[in-house]
């Protein structure tokens, strides 16, 4: 799980809101327009796990504040409240259902409730959860953390420990791929500098915000990925090489 701001989408936020509002009654936060600025903020990956939601099945809207939920009644009026509703794969979506995630110490992705008004905490995924290999754990004394990997099963679910595996190996492989490079030159290796462009590109991939599980790829090789690079454009200065960037 990771922070996802949705700063940076403010005009697609707003724009949700008000397709929200003009379907206030009824189940009419599922409509199109939320999808979309839902899916766009979250880049397919659901906001709990991380995975990679629509290539495998259809996702689905979560409610943080759970929208029946008989011992608070007062969250039924955020019910269409476009920060309360957050990109989620089935398996998440069911696990959380209606749980009250004050009393189960979930984490939000991003918005919370507090003092009145809606605010973000940036910060407090990193300081409950941390990941270490394909598992994830919870920071000592998070309850938050704690609560988070219990509500969603988060190194309980085959399937699902199973998908970071297999992401941490192909990117294992690839950086021991580029370390094998760095130490040939680009006499035993014919256009060496192209094929670590393209490498570096796939690698970086894993990285970025719209990759699955790129919080894992990132706490466990985000150092390391850095002085590869770091090598890279060393020996591409010394040794004469084409200095494109990715």
């Amino acid at each position: 799980m990771k922070y996802v701001g949705r700063e940076e989408f403010e005009w697609e936020c707003e724009l949700a809101q008000k397709a929200l509002q003009k379907y206030s009654s009824g189940k009419k936060y599922n409509n199109e327009v939320v999808q979309n600025v839902l899916r766009q903020i979250y880049h397919g990956c659901c906001a709990y796990c991380e995975g990679e939601v629509e290539s495998t099945a259809y996702f689905e809207i979560e409610h943080y504040y759970p929208k029946k939920n008989k011992s608070h009644r007062e969250y039924k009026q955020w019910v269409t409240e476009f920060k309360n509703l957050h990109y989620a794969c089935p398996r998440c979506n069911r696990l959380k259902g209606n749980k009250d995630p004050k009393f189960y110490h979930i984490l939000s992705p991003n918005y919370y409730f507090d003092n009145g008004g809606w605010v973000t905490k940036p910060n407090e995924i990193d300081s409950s959860l941390y990941y270490a290999g394909h598992k994830v754990f919870a920071r000592t004394g998070s309850l938050q953390g704690e609560g988070t990997i219990a509500v969603f099963k988060l190194n309980e679910r085959q399937s699902l420990w199973i998908d970071r595996l297999r992401k941490y190996a192909e990117c294992y492989y690839l950086m021991n791929v580029i370390y094998g490079l760095l130490g040939k030159s680009s006499k035993e290796v014919k256009d060496l500098d192209s094929a670590l462009q393209i490498l570096f590109g796939q690698l970086i991939g894993y990285t970025n915000p719209d990759a699955p599980y790129s919080t894992m790829i990132i706490q466990n090789f985000g150092e390391e990925i850095c002085k590869l690079m770091e090598i890279w454009q060393y020996k591409r200065r010394s040794n004469g090489w084409l200095l494109d960037t990715l």
